[in-house]
């Protein structure tokens, strides 16, 4: 046995929960805080599940704005001899499969920035302007949700509506993030 390596223990956050009731019944909680360190412990397993959240939020708002990209490049291509009150998309089955894959790709990627936020908003409970924060994100992704399910649903002529929606709430969650980067600097 190398006792020069160090060695990492973790220890399950709820089990340290427990073993704080029982020292706080028999009177020994104070002692036990100061061997265990659990505050210290909980609020590094919070700060390492909010960088987890994070990480996630901003790899679907990533992948949200390449989905944009991929469903614009199909439709332009195609939109392009329509008449300006008329929707009409015609594209081959290749162009389609992409065009379809962006849609699902964009789907999956405001889901993923939702359901992160929905845990930035859980775990920043305790402080106050970021769950604020991640409320508003998680509120403005639901009417987005709402626009894919009509054009996956067979109304095409809500496409440059969805669109243009999903490109001012990227916008307003790129500008909640640089927000909250000038927030975590003062």
């Amino acid at each position: 046995m190398n006792f020069d390596k160090p060695v990492r223990v973790d220890i399950d956050p709820g089990l340290l929960q427990l073993l704080g009731k029982v020292s706080e019944f028999l009177g020994l909680a104070e002692h036990a805080e100061r061997i265990l360190n659990t505050q210290r412990r909980r609020s590094q397993s919070r700060h390492r599940a909010i960088a987890k959240a994070w990480t996630k939020f901003q790899k679907g708002l990533t992948s949200g704005r390449g989905a944009l990209r991929q469903i614009r490049s199909t439709l332009a291509a195609q939109l392009t001899d329509a008449p300006a009150d008329t929707v009409a998309i015609a594209m081959s089955y290749g162009e389609f499969n992409i065009f379809r894959d962006g849609i699902q790709q964009l789907h999956r990627a405001i889901g993923d920035m939702t359901n992160a936020a929905y845990d930035l908003e859980s775990l920043t409970e305790p402080v106050g302007d970021e769950v604020e924060r991640f409320y508003r994100i998680s509120e403005a992704g639901q009417p987005i949700l709402g626009l894919l399910r009509d054009a996956l649903g067979g109304h095409p002529e809500r496409i440059p509506d969805l669109l243009d929606a999903t490109d001012r709430h990227f916008d307003r969650c790129e500008h909640l993030i640089a927000e909250r980067s000038r927030w975590l600097e003062k």
